[in-house]
């Protein structure tokens, strides 16, 4: 008798494991699915490298606040620099700036699908904050 209900229990044991393996793969079927998605609806006009660089200058929004002003690079580096970073043409254009250290190693500057700088374009950057804040809530 003792042995019948010690293998019941054993039993009962490993269906209670097997649930709960299963439970454990639904749960990451379930988020890779959601990442999945989450991938399908950034938009695919924003390039990966511009979007990593955006996120980092949104989360340090704070920090870059200063009185004296800055402007972003629009070739490869895409950092916030102050004024004597550029050339004064560069310093004074709307659309499209390079640093001095951009241009002397002759790096085009990237440019979005509204033909701006990528690291600085409002409406990419708009779109990428909006992004994030869906990541963070989902």
């Amino acid at each position: 008798m003792e042995k019948a209900e010690a293998l019941w229990r054993s039993r009962v044991q490993a269906e209670k494991e097997e649930a709960a393996r299963r439970r454990r793969q639904a749960e990451v079927e379930a988020a890779r699915a959601e990442l999945a998605r989450l991938e399908q609806e950034r938009s695919p006009d924003i390039d990966n490298e511009v979007r990593r660089v955006v996120l980092c200058r949104l989360q340090d929004d704070a920090a870059t606040v200063a009185s004296e002003p800055t402007k972003v690079c629009s070739a490869g580096c895409g950092v916030v620099l102050d004024r004597t970073e550029f050339s004064k043409k560069q310093w004074s254009a709307r659309a499209v700036r390079r640093c001095v250290a951009c241009m002397k190693a002759c790096v085009e500057p990237k440019l979005c699908t509204h033909g701006k700088g990528a690291f600085d374009c409002a409406a990419c950057i708009a779109i990428v904050k909006r992004e994030a804040e869906a990541e963070a809530e989902a």
